[in-house]
């Protein structure tokens, strides 16, 4: 069985099916006559190769996979690296499955309708569907604020196609004269950047072809002034959250603002979060008053268009079953005329027809081609992660260096995408040709976007579904977020004229130098400079201050103050290290937790007792999960955790897992106890309650029905009601005796359930919508209703068959998930899709006030829920996590911990023990978990006799430079 020849890698292959025959050719090189052969053989070489699976691979038709090609060129003795970089290459080739090639008379499927993560451009307008009723309503909004000129807010959270919506859909609908006159419009489209004056005044200056330096000068003059026509002209102002991301001048901001109360026809796209930093600004206030337009999920049948449309209007085809797939993998959920889904989820979509294109078939879209992508969630990690390996070392390490000066880390609000001047980002490092390379490499992976004059990262939901872009920024954060203060710092000097006034002295100077100092080779040459000038400066003013002490000598009480501010400025350094330190190791005890748990809450506790911050004490509750989640995991493995109920006692703990209530003993939280499911439902439970006297739990499900358990007989359930439609939310009140419920039919209902065997209705609340939330406040007197809007409304139910609105409360900026009522009965909490909690002061009802908004959450909020004290609030996030809030001042709610991390998928609701202190929470990663959120309990069960101690090489290891001090005696 000797080799004949030179291996056959198959450099020059063109399609997938030459790839395969180039696998056979290998194997007889390798000389195996029969799969049997080269079954034995792969065993010899310690390769596991069925001969049933080789005979599939090689014979499909569609490209092998990765780990096929690596075990059968391993069998064969081949250079299993050329044969993968043949294949990754291939996988991005047109065709991904056997076809003819596509010929000059069959144009169809050469062009794609697709943009991936860039949004639609005013030139793509032709393929842009599935919002055409939003187009029509913001055309007649636009229009009714031509009599005043304010501006109109779109806004919604990052990714449900604002900037798509005013490009490709906005301003083609004026363009083609969908309001009279409007064709001779002019238009004019923009983001903020970091300078957002000299932008908008560029693109006057081009648009009137006059000098810039002239429209500038006009604007300083006389903000209202700054058009040189009578003509009508719309400004759209898209990503204008950039105005506080990225510019960090607040007089020119002011500027600019001022600058949007021209004669235009302002539209501004807004993401969600940033909706307060508006009402800063008077000139907006008025404008916010009468109304935004808010922007949020697509219908199913607008999401079907999406998909399949585009595809028609270049003459291709979409295979069935393809739609129905996505739309089911986009997390969709039946809500009356179709489906719902995360509205941050639509780039997902996106950037996932774009892959199956990439995949297509001839001219059809085809599933296979869409399950090479990797699917929905796996397209963007799949195409970065490809983009990313076929860089070179060199190539690999630009690209890093790069991406991370396209973000704005986090600074107590969500990583941002920053759009830097493109040739600034290339021009100030030491190999400007190959980085433009890597730019252009990674805008031909529809990662980054490029313009003539900026770079920018395509969408901000590459920072989160890419897992080592993401790896770099958590992996790193402190030191990313210190350069980042740094390199502001340093760009306000060099604006400034770089005088001595503004640059670092101490203590800060020392804090930032134990992360950045200017010998470091990523940083950028006036950050550089910066640095380098500032210690050159307090070395300076250290020798004037040395001999102004050897003049002072004799002088007591001078050096005595002297000696209290070093004292300080010494302690306030020291601290800043401290708090520096003791992050990073938070961050690496949650790293460290799947390898060594005893050694990760030891070094979140050392960490904790170092600086007790948010990062911190997150980083100790988190790590401390428990009872064991397979210990609350029972039932089929497939159904989400909905709602978790602890009972008044806090002696059980429900939880509703797919259509059965699971029951446990939590009396001994370390080792709980089953008891007798409770069963009814036909379909999920979506929600649950305890009645007070802790001998009833009521639930609502999917199947419409609310049911009530007598816990004393639980076998069989007293039927309440069934709803038309899914029914979402149930619970008890005064004391008891009412019994609310919430459906997807646009109604609540309210029972009287004094006697539970025997419940009455009362009334029947009709929406204008689906209903998601509702709650009774302790006193039983008031209602809250939210759901499939973006509004909560307030009833008196003093009399419960005859309930009168009071108000409505309207500040988010998509659906209402959820509303609560604090244990005082004085504070309204909300949460929404637009990744908020907001919190209401309703002491009168009739004018309820806004107190709060919670921000931090990257996705849609799920739930909420008040400690019994009404100090503590816990929210829920499709974001994974879990966040605590102290809210002892509701107009000034803290972070209590950083998020709290453990489920793998949405986190649906949570529930506080009668304790205060224990939380336990349901996700659809089909676990219950429970937190211990006391500091003093968790470090006691961290430092328990049973468990192994940190030793000095670990301390060495996650603390260098500080003294040993174990955490646990």
């Amino acid at each position: 069985m000797g080799r004949r020849g030179v291996e056959p890698v198959p450099h020059s292959v063109a399609s997938q099916l030459e790839y395969r025959h180039s696998l056979k050719n290998l194997m007889a090189w390798a000389g195996y006559r029969t799969l049997q052969q080269l079954q034995a053989g792969a065993e010899r070489r310690g390769v596991p190769m069925p001969s049933s699976t080789a005979n599939r691979a090689l014979n499909a038709d569609k490209l092998p996979t990765a780990d096929f090609v690596c075990r059968f060129v391993a069998a064969c003795g081949g250079d299993v690296a050329r044969w993968i970089d043949v294949r990754d290459r291939l996988v991005d080739r047109r065709y991904a499955v056997d076809q003819p090639p596509t010929t000059d008379d069959d144009p169809a499927g050469e062009v794609c309708p697709y943009p991936g993560l860039a949004p639609f451009q005013t030139t793509q307008a032709e393929w842009y569907f599935g919002r055409e009723r939003v187009v029509a309503d913001l055309v007649t909004r636009l229009t009714e604020r031509l009599d005043d000129r304010s501006p109109l807010f779109v806004v919604g959270p990052s990714g449900v196609g604002k900037s798509s919506l005013l490009r490709a859909g906005l301003v083609p609908a004026l363009q083609q004269g969908r309001f009279p006159g409007s064709r001779t419009w002019r238009h004019l489209v923009m983001t903020p950047t970091a300078h957002p004056v000299r932008e908008l005044t560029r693109q006057v200056a081009t648009m009137f072809d006059t000098e810039q330096a002239d429209v500038e000068d006009r604007l300083r003059q006389a903000p209202d002034r700054l058009w040189p026509t009578d003509e009508t002209v719309v400004v759209v102002v898209d990503q204008f959250e950039e105005l506080f991301t990225h510019c960090a001048d607040e007089a020119e901001r002011a500027l600019f603002v001022s600058a949007l109360r021209s004669p235009a026809v302002v539209v501004l796209a807004l993401r969600a979060d940033f909706y307060g930093h508006c009402t800063a600004y008077p000139e907006f206030v008025s404008a916010l008053r009468r109304g935004h337009l808010p922007l949020g999920a697509m219908s199913a049948a607008e999401l079907r268009a999406v998909i399949e449309k585009p595809a028609a209007a270049v003459g291709m085809t979409v295979e069935n079953g393809l739609a129905e797939l996505m739309l089911a993998e986009l997390g969709a959920e039946d809500v009356q005329d179709g489906r719902r889904y995360e509205p941050g989820a639509l780039p997902l979509l996106s950037h996932s027809l774009f892959a199956t294109w990439q995949q297509r078939d001839g001219n059809a879209l085809t599933l296979a081609g869409y399950r090479l992508t990797g699917g929905l969630r796996g397209a963007i990690a799949a195409s970065a992660e490809n983009a990313f390996q076929r860089l070179d070392d060199h190539s690999q390490a630009a690209a890093k260096r790069l991406l991370l000066r396209m973000i704005q880390i986090g600074d107590g609000t969500d990583d941002t995408r920053l759009g830097p001047d493109r040739a600034r980002l290339v021009g100030e490092t030491d190999d400007p040709t190959a980085d433009e390379s890597v730019l252009e490499a990674l805008a031909g992976a529809r990662l980054v976007t490029l313009s003539a004059n900026r770079a920018e990262i395509a969408h901000d939901i590459v920072l989160r579904a890419w897992p080592r872009l993401r790896a770099w920024i958590d992996g790193d954060r402190t030191r990313l977020l210190v350069r980042q203060r740094v390199a502001d710092a340093a760009r306000q000097w060099d604006r400034e004229g770089r005088h001595d006034s503004d640059l670092y002295r101490q203590p800060r100077l020392g804090a930032s130098s134990q992360w950045v100092n200017p010998s470091d080779p990523d940083l950028l040459p006036t950050t550089r400079e910066f640095l380098t000038e500032s210690v050159r400066r307090e070395h300076s003013q250290r020798r004037v201050r040395r001999r102004r002490g050897l003049l002072a000598v004799g002088l007591t009480v001078a050096v005595a103050i002297a000696a209290a501010v070093a004292v300080e400025s010494y302690q306030d350094a020291s601290r800043q290290r401290d708090i520096a330190a003791a992050q990073v190791a938070a961050y690496e005890a949650i790293a460290l937790r799947s390898g060594d748990a005893d050694l990760a809450g030891q070094v979140s506790l050392a960490a904790f007792r170092m600086a007790p911050v948010a990062e911190t004490r997150g980083s100790l509750i988190s790590g401390l999960v428990t009872p064991n989640p397979t210990q609350l995991s029972t039932g089929n493995a497939t159904d989400a955790v909905r709602s978790v109920a602890f009972s008044a006692d806090g002696r059980v703990l429900a939880a509703s897992k797919g259509s059965v209530i699971l029951r446990f003993d939590v009396a001994d939280p370390l080792n709980p106890k089953r008891l007798p499911n409770l069963e009814g439902h036909a379909k999920t439970v979506r929600s649950l309650a305890y009645r007070p006297d802790n001998q009833w739990i009521a639930a609502t499900g999917e199947d419409g029905a609310v049911l009530l358990w007598d816990l004393a007989t639980p076998a069989v359930p007293i039927p309440v009601a069934n709803h038309a439609n899914q029914a979402y939310t149930v619970v008890f009140g005064d004391r008891g005796n009412l019994l609310a419920s919430a459906s997807l039919d646009t109604t609540t209902r309210l029972w009287d359930v004094r006697d539970p065997r025997n419940p009455s209705l009362l009334t029947t609340i009709t929406h204008p919508h689906a209903v998601f939330g509702v709650a009774i406040s302790p006193d039983g007197r008031l209602l809250a209703t939210a759901g499939q809007s973006d509004t909560v409304r307030l009833w008196d139910i003093t009399e419960p068959r005859e309930p009168r609105q009071l108000s409505h409360l309207v500040r988010h900026s998509g659906y209402v998930n959820t509303v609560g009522f604090a244990p005082d009965g004085r504070t309204l909490v909300s949460t929404g899709t637009d990744a908020t909690a907001r919190l209401w002061d309703i002491t009168d009802p009739r004018r309820p006030v806004h107190l709060a908004v919670l921000t931090g959450h990257t996705a849609p909020v799920h739930g909420a829920a008040f400690s019994p004290d009404g100090h503590a609030l816990v929210t829920t996030s499709v974001d994974v996590t879990a966040r605590l809030w102290d809210i002892t001042d509701p107009a000034r709610p803290t972070v209590v911990a950083a998020p709290l991390t453990g489920h793998t998928d949405n986190v649906y609701s949570a529930s506080f023990h009668p304790d205060g202190h224990t939380l336990a929470t349901g996700s659809h990663d089909r676990t219950v978990k429970t937190w211990e959120t006391d500091v003093e309990r968790v470090a006691a069960r961290v430092c328990a006799p049973t468990r192994p101690r940190m030793t000095s090489q670990d301390w060495a290891q996650y603390f260098p430079g500080y003294h040993f001090t174990p955490p646990c005696p």
